[in-house]
């Protein structure tokens, strides 16, 4: 740092130099007889790297300053400066697209109160008064309504509603998606298999999805046809009133299809 600013004070030395030899060069008019004057040209040991272009004045000051204090620091420029806050109350947490204290435009607005009770219309800035003397936010809630609707609530409780309607409102959508889930049987299935594929079909149907219920036929078990269609009315008694048959026991080729629903009523 020493060495950089020696550097410094040898360039406004030089400076002032040519400005002296210029001075001495003029005439009586004032004007600088031609061949009289070269710039000057720094030695490449003073060069050292680009600097952005400043005033004299203002390097000056800083090399002052910087020699008074080691720890000086020239001021950052209005662009990199920090920005100003919000108004009275800490926005960071808003949703995006939510309008909130002094965003709200409106030149009146009808407030409601946390439980949705309406307070009547007011001035925007009374609101917002309303708003400070709570210790709360003004949430503009109906923006095209006439006048626009605004809620007197803390902006993180209301946020947190936002996000508990929508995986409400996610969760009741998966639930009205009907699956089909196919079970396989055979006209030789065992005890033990159909009682396993009993319970996949009951667990299901109480998952409000449908069930297809498909039996192989291979080979000679063509001729077993008739097993298949007791076999597709055991299992509908089985079910008993928890299904509805959609779709009865049909071939297609080499396989017997029949289709289950969930009752709505139960």
């Amino acid at each position: 740092r020493q060495c950089s600013l020696n550097g410094q004070h040898d360039r406004i030395e030089n400076l002032v130099l040519v400005k002296m030899s210029i001075l001495a060069s003029t005439d009586a008019a004032g004007t600088v007889p031609r061949g009289a004057y070269r710039p000057f040209v720094a030695p490449a040991h003073l060069k050292g790297p680009a600097q952005p272009r400043t005033s004299w004045a203002t390097r000056g000051l800083t090399i002052a300053m910087a020699g008074a204090n080691s720890s000086y620091r020239p001021p950052r420029p209005p662009s990199q400066m920090r920005s100003g806050g919000p108004s009275f109350r800490d926005r960071r947490q808003s949703t995006p697209g939510v309008l909130v204290n002094d965003q709200i435009r409106e030149r009146e607005v009808r407030v409601i109160d946390e439980d949705r009770e309406t307070l009547g219309v007011f001035q925007t800035f009374e609101a917002l008064a309303m708003a400070q003397e709570r210790e709360v936010d003004l949430i503009l809630v109906v923006p095209d309504a006439s006048p626009p609707v605004c809620r007197l609530m803390d902006i993180s409780k209301y946020n947190y509603e936002l996000s508990k309607a929508a995986k409400d409102a996610k969760k009741k959508q998966r639930e009205n998606i009907t699956e089909t889930k196919e079970l396989k049987f055979r006209p030789g299935t065992d005890v033990h298999d159909y009682q396993t594929k009993l319970r996949a079909a009951q667990r299901f149907v109480s998952k409000s999805n449908k069930v297809k219920v498909s039996l192989q036929f291979r080979g000679r078990e063509m001729d077993l046809i008739d097993q298949g269609h007791e076999m597709c009315k055991r299992i509908i008694e089985d079910l008993g009133s928890a299904i509805v048959v959609e779709s009865p026991p049909s071939m297609q080729g080499r396989t017997m299809n029949m289709i289950l629903g969930p009752r709505k009523d139960v």
